[in-house]
This record gives structure tokens, C-alpha cells and sequence, in this order.
């Protein structure tokens, strides 16, 4: 592939996957909104619970076969069998491992419903027929499928969520609908990247392909341990409820995030994987990304932070205030929570599986201990404990990038400075934006909407004063590039 067809491939991927982003983030904000005032912080809990259990179980069955796949630089036909035979073998061994196991699993949750968590782990047997699937459509750049994908299940999850919770199925409606999401996923995937006689297996092409995917499945076991030890030392501490009120804090703050990140990964993965020699023009995308990402959410989290209260009440309700405090301290940092997925990608394509497993585990242990030690002061300790744990994560993460590629330091800060100048200089006046809309006010969301539009106001007037004054020519570029590339897909 030539370097200005990877260009537009790219190009074309990202505009595509980050308005399937929008729109998604649209439909979940929606449907959580919705959700909120039908099911109790107590069901939310339950599930987020289960899931806990679920996420951990999915590392072993999948067991870095997609990513595996993606990363290859020569794939056969025998290397898609083998793949789709060991993911489907494993998820039934991981469905019999749970249903078994499912008393003791619950127990040590602090849990009664053995059920749901057997019902729910019928996805690994779901989810096993459309992991190589979607592989290859990432593989194969195909991203307009996936945002297919992505929208279809995610209104099919919000649809039958909100009628089953209506009809008063009570928990069982966020089960029965999350089976189905899975379910409209797999479909799709298998139906536009369907596998011809998909049985079969070669040990030469099993142990390439765990090669890379046993480094990943380490790296996603810790993963999984960073992003659910909060919710289980909330399970044991605090209990159901306490972690219901967690979840949908975290769940606002996380959605943009986790979408970005979701970007990143599909889009950016397998071009870095086709220019993984290439640290220049790695070193590129990376500095691109983070002035993208500084300039999105460092703003975003100072926002979300001062309205957090005005938020909950105007989104989920009055019956979820309580949330308020996680999702205050929680988005604070929001940057640090998506800025590290930039470096992700780059690991993998450089085939540094079992590096990025190692700082996993440095990170995962973080959130455990913190959230642990936080947890004496409630949901507060727990979130600055996650927030302390984030911080850390991303550091390490950009050093060990730098002796990767050995990226620009100079450029690097020029794209962080600047909007962190901003966003502590705005600080004081919206306080008191806040304070003297509170007092002539008493519709939050109508304070929440002026005070967005004033802060974007003042954003666009901000950006161009650091484009002028602050930013590097290099990153002028860059940011050209997008703008230019953006108005010409309006135009078309």
C-alpha cells in the first residue's frame, strides 16, 4: 500500500469512525439518561457486578486472537481457521467454567444472583463467532461496517433495555438486552465478513498467533484489572448500591472516553501496524493525537467538574445527586483517562505486547491499592484513588513511548502547555459564571447550556489566540491537515 493511499485510508477511517463516535456516544448518553429513571442505582450495581466477572472470563476465551490477526503482517486462510476454532472452543469452555463456578463467583462479589451471571456468560459463546470477523474488517480497513455495527447494537441495547424496563422485568431487562446486543454484533460481523468452512486448525499457525496474542492476553488481563478493581473493591466495601451510584458516574464521564479510545484502536492500529518501522511518521501521529486530545478534554473535564452536581440532576435525576461526587473527581482527569490509549497502538504495532503486559500490571496494582486505601472515605477516596492511579499510568506510558519512536519533547509539551494555561486561566470565571446563574436560575439544565455556550465562546477565541502565539509550526500543520480534510468532506 503506497504511503498517500495509507494516507487516505486513514483519513477516511478516522472521519468515519469518529462520527460513528458521535453517534454513538449520542445513543448511550441517550439511553442513559433514559435508563436512569426506570432501573434502581441497586440494578445498576448488580450488573456492573456480573460484568466485573464477564470482562475477566473474556480475556481467556478470546485470547488476543483478533488483535493477532489485525497485527500479522502475512495472513492465510489457515491462520483464520485456527483463529475462529480456538476462540469458539474457548468460549464454551469459558461458558461450562462459569456456570460452575457461578456460586463461589458471586459470593466473592458479595452477591446473590447466580443466574444472571449464568445467563450473561452464554455471551462468550455469542461474542466467539464474530471475533475473526471483525478482525478482518479492521484488518482490511473496512470501518464504514463497523460503525454499522456499533450504531445498530447500541440502539438495539437501548430499545430493548428501556421496553423490558418499562414491562417491569427489573434487572433482567439490562440482562436479556445486553445478550441481545451481543448478539446483533456478532450478526453483523459475520454477515459482512462471512468464513468459509471456518473449522479447522494448524499448531504452526496457533503458535504464531499466541505468540502475539499470549502478550496481549497478559497485558488485557490487567487491563480488565485496572478498569474493574475500583468497581470490585466497591462491590466488597461498599456494596451494590454504593457501586450502582459508581458505575453511572463513571459511565459519563467514560463514554467519550472509551469511544476515542475505541477510534484509536480500530482506526490507528492497523496503519501503525502497516508503517511499524516508520518512528517518524509514528512520532507524527502520536504529537497529532495529543494536541487533538488536550484540546477536547482538558477543557471538557473542567467543565464537567465544576457542573457535576447540575449534571447528575439535569441528566439522571434528583434521586441520583449522590453520583455527583464520583463523576466530580473522576473527570477531572478525564484527559490522563484517554490520553495514554494514543500509546497503545504504537506498542502493539511495534510488537511490545509483553512490555505493555508489565506496565498493566504496574497500573492495575495502582487502582487495587488506591482504591482500596480510598475507600475508608468512601466513593471520594475511591475516585481520587482511580484519578492518582491514572496520572501514573499516563506517565509511564509517554516515557516508555519516547524510547519507542523518540518523539519531539519540544513539540510534545507545545501541545499540552498551551491548553493547560487556558484551562487553569478560565477556571475563576466560570465559578462565577456558575454562582450568578445559580442565583437567577433554577432550571440546572438551562445553567448547564448557557454555561456550555459561554465556554465554547470563550474556547474558540482561546484556540486561536494559543494557534497564533503558542503552538509550533509543526503542530500548525497537523492541525491544518484535519481542518482542511474536515471541510472538504462537508463540501462533498
Amino acid at each position: 500500500m503506497t504511503k498517500n493511499n495509507l494516507k487516505s485510508k486513514t483519513a477516511k477511517g478516522l472521519a468515519t469512525m469518529s462520527t460513528s463516535s458521535i453517534v454513538v456516544f449520542t445513543l448511550q448518553l441517550l439511553t442513559t439518561l433514559i435508563l436512569a429513571r426506570i432501573f434502581s442505582p441497586e440494578e445498576f450495581g448488580i450488573v456492573s457486578a456480573v460484568t466485573i466477572i464477564i470482562s475477566y472470563t473474556d480475556i481467556f476465551w478470546m485470547m488476543g486472537i483478533g488483535p493477532a490477526i489485525v497485527q500479522k503482517k502475512k495472513l492465510d486462510n489457515t491462520d483464520i481457521k485456527t483463529g475462529f476454532t480456538v476462540s469458539f472452543i474457548f468460549g464454551i469452555i469459558c461458558f461450562v467454567l462459569v456456570y460452575l463456578l457461578a456460586p463461589y463467583l458471586t459470593q466473592l462479589l458479595k452477591i446473590e444472583e447466580v443466574m444472571i451471571l449464568r445467563i450473561i456468560a452464554l455471551s462468550f459463546i455469542l461474542n466467539s463467532f464474530g471475533v475473526v470477523s471483525l478482525s478482518l474488517l479492521q484488518r482490511n480497513l473496512r470501518f464504514k461496517i463497523i460503525v454499522v455495527k456499533d450504531i445498530i447494537s447500541t440502539l438495539s441495547y437501548g430499545f430493548f433495555a428501556i421496553f423490558l424496563g418499562i414491562l417491569g422485568f427489573g434487572v433482567w431487562g439490562l440482562v436479556i438486552a445486553l445478550l441481545i446486543k451481543y448478539f446483533v454484533a456478532t450478526g453483523i460481523a459475520w454477515f459482512m465478513q462471512p468464513i468459509e468452512n471456518p473449522l479447522g486448525f494448524s499448531k504452526s499457525s496457533f503458535k504464531k498467533l499466541i505468540h502475539f496474542g499470549g502478550g496481549y492476553t497478559i497485558s488485557r488481563f490487567f487491563s480488565v484489572t485496572a478498569n474493574q478493581g475500583d468497581y470490585f473493591v466497591i462491590a466488597r466495601t461498599l456494596g451494590a448500591h454504593s457501586l450502582g451510584l459508581y458505575n453511572r458516574a463513571y459511565q459519563l464521564m467514560a463514554i467519550p472516553a472509551h469511544l476515542m479510545g475505541q477510534v484509536i484502536d480500530q482506526v490507528f492500529f492497523p496503519v501503525m501496524s502497516k508503517i511499524q518501522n516508520q518512528n517518524n511518521r509514528l512520532s507524527n501521529i502520536f504529537i497529532l493525537l495529543t494536541t487533538v486530545f488536550a484540546t477536547i478534554y482538558l477543557p471538557m473535564s473542567v467543565l464537567i467538574f465544576l457542573l457535576s452536581e447540575e449534571l447528575i440532576i439535569a441528566l439522571l435525576g434528583e434521586q441520583w445527586i449522590e453520583a455527583s461526587v464520583p463523576l466530580k473527581y473522576l473527570a477531572l482527569f478525564l484527559f490522563f483517562r484517554v490520553g495514554y490509549k494514543i500509546c497503545d497502538p504504537i506498542f502493539r504495532a511495534k510488537g511490545f505486547v509483553y512490555n505493555r503486559a508489565v506496565i498493566q500490571i504496574i497500573y492495575a496494582m495502582m487502582v487495587v491499592i488506591f482504591s482500596y486505601i480510598g475507600s475508608q472515605w468512601g466513593l471520594i477516596g475511591i475516585s481520587l484513588g482511580v484519578a492518582l492511579s491514572l496520572v501514573c499510568n499516563y506517565t509511564i506510558m509517554v516515557i516508555i513511548t519516547y524510547k519507542l519512536i523518540n518523539f519531539n519533547i519540544k513539540d510534545f509539551l507545545r501541545s499540552l502547555i498551551p491548553v493547560i494555561l487556558f484551562m487553569f486561566s478560565v477556571i475563576p470565571f466560570l465559578i462565577y459564571l456558575k454562582n450568578i446563574l445559580n442565583m437567577t436560575l433554577t432550571n440546572n439544565l438551562m445553567v448547564v447550556l448557557l454555561i456550555i455556550i459561554i465556554f465554547s465562546a470563550w474556547a474558540f477565541l482561546s484556540f486561536i489566540i494559543i494557534y497564533f502565539m503558542f503552538w509550533s509550526e509543526f503542530t500548525k500543520t497537523q492541525v491544518k491537515i484535519v481542518v482542511n480534510y474536515m471541510l472538504n468532506r462537508i463540501k462533498k
